[in-house]
């Protein structure tokens, strides 16, 4: 069966199809995976295991240098958090 034939069949009787309107036929969730993907990588945005924004993946790239594995960026968030942590006012027990 050709695309055109199953579009067809399931548009049921009496409903024309996209192409028979003349309008392109609809994306697969694959095709718009890719266009997406594309235009988030045309923003200069990164996947590592989730999408940031490019000025968060040239932080990160700062931090980590080269190495982007999970353990380089696991240990930089630690140092930046541990470094965070100290700069914290501490609260001081009252005598009495």
């Amino acid at each position: 069966m050709t695309k055109i034939a199953v579009a067809a069949k399931r548009a049921g009787p009496g409903r024309p199809t996209n192409v028979e309107r003349g309008l392109p036929p609809r994306p697969t969730a694959a095709q718009r995976r890719a266009n997406s993907d594309a235009e988030k990588i045309a923003r200069g945005e990164q996947r590592i295991n989730t999408w940031i924004a490019a000025d968060a993946a040239a932080a990160l790239a700062a931090i980590t240098g080269s190495d982007q594995s999970r353990g380089a960026i696991r240990e930089a968030i630690g140092l930046a958090l541990i470094a965070y942590a100290q700069t914290l006012p501490t609260k001081r027990k009252k005598n009495g």
